[in-house]
This record gives C-alpha cells, sequence and structure tokens, in this order.
C-alpha cells in the first residue's frame, strides 16, 4: 500500500511540475487541484482557478501532455439574494464547509437537466417567488472512462429551494431531501 501512495504521489507531482511549466490559461492561475482517474493512474484530472473563472484540464504524465479546452472554462458565478441565502443555509453551511471547490449557483426555476431530484418544488401564493441554487464540487466534476456514462446530475450536488431570495424552502442531497 505504501508503495502505491508513493507512486501516486510521484504521479501526482509530475501531472503538478507539467501544469505549472505550462501555460493553461492566459490568465494568471489563483491554485490548482489534480483528481486522480480511478484506474488510470498517470491520468489525472485538473482544475485551474484564475480570478474569473475555472479551467478544466486532462493531464496524462506517461506521455507528457495536457488536454485542455478553453470553451469548457466555467465562469464563476455571480452572487444574488438567492446564493448569499442559500449559503446561509444548514445545507449550505456544511458543503461550503466540506467543499474545498464548492460553487453555489442560482439555476433559476428549473435547473438542468430537469427538477432536483427527491424534492418538489414550492407551492406558493402567485405573490412570491423562488428559484434553485445548486452546491457543486468541482473535484468531482468530471466523468472518466469506466463509468457507464456522464452523469445526469453532477456527483455530490446540493440544492436549496429559496423563496424571494431569503427563505430557504426545501434542501436536498443526491436525490434525498434534507431536513
Amino acid at each position: 500500500m505504501v508503495l502505491l501512495w508513493g507512486w501516486r504521489w510521484w504521479e501526482q507531482e509530475q501531472a503538478r511540475i507539467l501544469v505549472e511549466n505550462t501555460r493553461i490559461t492566459m490568465a494568471p492561475m489563483k491554485r490548482l487541484s489534480l483528481e486522480p482517474y480511478p484506474i488510470n493512474p498517470f491520468h489525472w484530472h485538473a482544475i485551474l482557478e484564475t480570478a474569473d473563472f475555472y479551467q478544466p484540464a486532462e493531464i496524462d504524465t506517461r506521455a507528457g501532455e495536457i488536454v485542455s479546452d478553453p470553451r469548457q472554462a466555467l465562469y464563476k458565478p455571480r452572487a444574488t439574494a438567492a446564493t448569499e441565502a442559500a449559503k446561509g443555509t444548514r445545507l449550505g453551511q456544511v458543503y461550503l464547509d466540506w467543499g474545498s471547490w464548492a460553487v453555489a449557483r442560482d439555476v433559476g426555476l428549473e435547473p438542468i437537466p430537469g427538477p432536483v431530484p427527491g424534492l418538489s418544488p414550492p407551492q406558493l401564493p402567485p405573490s412570491h417567488t423562488w428559484t434553485t441554487v445548486e452546491f457543486n464540487d468541482l473535484r468531482f466534476d468530471y466523468f472518466y472512462p469506466g463509468a457507464d456514462s456522464p452523469p445526469s446530475q453532477p456527483h455530490l450536488s446540493g440544492w436549496v429551494y429559496i423563496v424571494d431570495g431569503r427563505y430557504d424552502a426545501g434542501e436536498a442531497m443526491n436525490g434525498h431531501e434534507q431536513r
């Protein structure tokens, strides 16, 4: 086990060196995460954070190659009253405490690709509005070979319904309502 961990650590260091010596994005990098693929010890998923966006990249340490497409950049979502209220909920506080690469997005009434699994939308009088805030940790938001298909919902995601930009109207994580 120690040999396996040492080898993985070595490969992660090689991936870090490749990223640091390659210009993946023109914006200065603030921080970097390297996530291993479960089967191939030479294949790593990188997340580069800049001031305005997150840039994913795929690294092959055996070939010394990095593949990154600027069109896959995830621009940092703007803060809204709903995202700030969601960050103050129990789910939001726990998620942000745990998720070192957590992102909170206001996705509107209907998140893509559909309703929040395990949680019915709030039933409100016409004078009130609601929105969905999604919590996602970028460390787990990539598809790897060997999985059946890309997930329809990002792994380990959480959702909060916010009413009138202030009130919690329901929370769910991975298809289970949180109470």
